[in-house]
């Protein structure tokens, strides 16, 4: 082998060792509050962003509103059609049901 071949074979060797040297388990443990905070601290920030675009723009507000008022109303008349619903089955349940004749 060449002295070329030699050094690039020790290179790619010692490079490996590092690669596969173990990682202390304590040191890993020193990542997972220093991400909790990182993370949190985004969520942070992305619930400050979301504030102030909400009260910058008065015409989102006022159009989140009518959609809320729609909503409820929409809640409304589908809670007067459950009663209408339910009235109907009670009237059907107390008649005992008629026999249809069969076609002739």
């Amino acid at each position: 082998m060449s002295g070329r071949a030699r050094a690039s074979r020790t290179t790619t060797s010692t490079a490996l060792e590092r690669m596969e040297a173990p990682v202390d388990p304590g040191s890993v443990g020193v990542f997972i509050p220093i991400c909790a905070i990182l993370c949190w601290g985004a969520v942070k920030i992305a619930r400050i962003q979301a504030e102030s675009r909400k009260s910058q723009d008065p015409e989102t507000a006022n159009r989140l509103q009518a959609l809320e008022n729609e909503v409820g109303a929409l809640r409304q008349e589908m809670g007067e059609a459950q009663e209408r619903l339910d009235f109907a089955e009670r009237l059907l349940a107390q008649r005992p049901p008629e026999r249809l004749e069969r076609p002739r």
